[in-house]
C-alpha cells in the first residue's frame, strides 16, 4: 500500500456522497441542534461544497475549520453535558474521514464493543443510506444479549464510567494510534488533514457573566 493510498480514498466522490447524506441525516435526526437554513443552503450548493472540500484535500494547509459553538444540556438534576455544534461543511469532512476509516478498519476491532459500530447490514441496491453506524438501540440490544451470555461464566459484573471521557481524549495519542494503524507518518497529507479536523475554535456563552467567549479545542 503506497503512502498516497489513504489520501486518494478521502478524495473519492463516493465518500463525499455518503458523508453528505450522513451529515444531513445526523443533524436532522440525532443532533441536539439543527440549523435548517444551513442545510437548505448546502442542498442548493452541493457541488460548490464538493469543490471547496476538494481544494482542501489537494492542499491541507488551506483547511481551517469554522468556529463551532458549545452548549449544555441537563444530564441530571446536578450536572450538564457539554455539546458542540459543528458547522455543516466541517461535519461533512469529519464524516468523510470516519467513513474511510470505519470501512477499512472496523473489522479489526474487538467484537464485544457495542458503541457506534459501523453498520454493515444494509441493502446493497440502495444508492445511499441515512446513517453510518448501527442505530443506538440495536447496539444496546446486542450489549444486553452479550451481558446475558456472560452470566453463565461469571460471578460478578463491574460497572464503570470515565468522567468526561470524550472531552479528555488526547489528540496526540489519537493521531499516533491512527498513523500506526494506517502505517503512515503524522507528516503525511492524510494525517495533517485529519489533525486539522480535531483542532478548532469554539464559542460559548459564559454562565458566569453572560458574555460570549471563545476557546481553542486542544483535546477531546
Amino acid at each position: 500500500m503506497n503512502k498516497d493510498f489513504w489520501l486518494e480514498q478521502i478524495k473519492k466522490r463516493k465518500f463525499f456522497e455518503r458523508a453528505y447524506v450522513y451529515a444531513i441525516s445526523y443533524q436532522i435526526k440525532d443532533d441536539n441542534y439543527c440549523n435548517f437554513i444551513e442545510i437548505a443552503f448546502y442542498r442548493q450548493n452541493k457541488e460548490k461544497l464538493f469543490n471547496e472540500i476538494e481544494v482542501f484535500f489537494q492542499n491541507p494547509t488551506l483547511y481551517e475549520p469554522e468556529t463551532a459553538f458549545s452548549f449544555y444540556l441537563p444530564k441530571s438534576d446536578m450536572f450538564f453535558r457539554r455539546m458542540i455544534y459543528t458547522p455543516f461543511k466541517d461535519l461533512v469532512i469529519k464524516f468523510i474521514f470516519v467513513s474511510v476509516l470505519a470501512e477499512l478498519l472496523d473489522f479489526t476491532f474487538v467484537n464485544n464493543c457495542f458503541s457506534y459500530r459501523l453498520d454493515r447490514n444494509f441493502d446493497k441496491k440502495q444508492k445511499s443510506k441515512g446513517y453510518l453506524y448501527k442505530p443506538y438501540y440495536e447496539g444496546f440490544k446486542d450489549f444486553i444479549a452479550w451481558q446475558s451470555a456472560q452470566v453463565e461464566n461469571s460471578t460478578c459484573m463491574l460497572k464503570t464510567d470515565i468522567s468526561s471521557f470524550y472531552d479528555s481524549i488526547s489528540h496526540e495519542y489519537l493521531l499516533s494510534a491512527i498513523s500506526q494503524k494506517l502505517n503512515i507518518t503524522n507528516e503525511s497529507h492524510f494525517m495533517i488533514l485529519f489533525s486539522r479536523t480535531l483542532k478548532f475554535t469554539t464559542c460559548y456563552y459564559s454562565i458566569v457573566d453572560g458574555k460570549l467567549c471563545q476557546t481553542y479545542n486542544s483535546q477531546g
